[in-house]
């Protein structure tokens, strides 16, 4: 079900080379010859990303700085510490064993845990917040500062949130299909040009999103592979798949060969292209 270079994400160089084939290249010898410079600048960059998205993703940014101030007021308590140990694990895990997963969506999905513990903590924030401005400015009065400062807090959540669901959702390009649903709208377009191609429903399709593919189209698929030409034939050889996809996200070794102009059926190698839809170009597999 996953990509053998899952079981040896700690050897990686790149995100793709998760689904490097075969995934016996990918060893702690290669991994340590690429220089010390090149393994600390991936963990700087995956530090910085992490770090965005513990404050900006998780902590929807104000309330996540209020809660740094209720975590540092409730410091002590056991349960507080046991979140925090948890959150901090899993802040180095993706930052220095795992940092290009981390970078691209573990720490994310899996940072979801603590997200009710930090707005948990963000009202407390608030507290240690006014009482500081409290003692900072003496004439203000705490029936008045308090709800200004909430208030702050939830208008800003609110513009952020809308901000967030027109540009993730909505789209700010201004095509007629909703940013959320451009994968769905390519895979149908891709699952019916497949039917007029005479595709059985059991042929098996190399594309870049198998889940994706699977949930639109329900057929069965496979990852496309990191490398070149040579990487993909070998995986449409070993598995005996039926028809390609090379689609706008492919590996960057593919890029000329995307950008080629198919406009008649032609073989590339053992692929036949056939069809370009929606930006996928599908080619018939014939080296089974």
């Amino acid at each position: 079900m996953f990509p053998p270079g899952t079981s040896r994400a700690m050897w990686v160089l790149s995100y793709d080379e998760l689904f490097a084939y075969p995934a016996a290249v990918l060893t702690p010898a290669r991994w340590y010859q690429a220089g010390i410079g090149a393994l600390l600048q991936a963990r700087a960059e995956a530090l910085w990303v992490n770090l965005q998205t513990t404050f900006v993703s998780m902590g929807v940014l104000l309330p996540g700085f209020l809660a740094v101030m209720g975590f540092w007021r409730h410091r002590r308590k056991k349960i507080i510490l046991l979140g925090l140990t948890a959150l901090g694990v899993l802040f180095v895990m993706m930052t220095v064993v795992f940092p290009f997963s981390g970078m691209r969506g573990s720490y994310f999905h899996s940072g979801a845990a603590f997200v009710p513990l930090m707005m948990a903590m963000a009202p407390v924030g608030i507290d240690v917040l006014t009482k500081a401005s409290l003692r900072r400015f003496t004439k203000w009065k705490d029936q008045r500062i308090r709800p200004f400062y909430v208030g702050v807090v939830v208008l800003f959540v609110i513009g952020f949130s809308v901000i967030v669901y027109f540009s993730a959702v909505v789209g700010f390009d201004g095509g007629p299909v909703m940013a959320w649903n451009q994968a769905e709208t390519r895979y149908l377009a891709v699952d019916a040009a497949l039917d007029d191609l005479g595709a059985g429903a059991d042929d098996l399709v190399v594309s870049s999103n198998p889940p994706g593919f699977v949930v639109v189209t329900d057929r069965p698929s496979l990852a496309i592979p990191f490398g070149g030409l040579e990487h993909l034939y070998s995986v449409a050889r070993d598995f005996g798949v039926d028809w390609v996809l090379v689609e706008p996200n492919h590996p960057d070794a593919l890029e000329e060969f995307y950008d080629r102009q198919f406009d008649s059926p032609q073989k590339n190698g053992q692929m036949v292209w056939v069809k370009t839809v929606e930006d996928v170009h599908i080619f018939r597999w014939e080296g089974n």
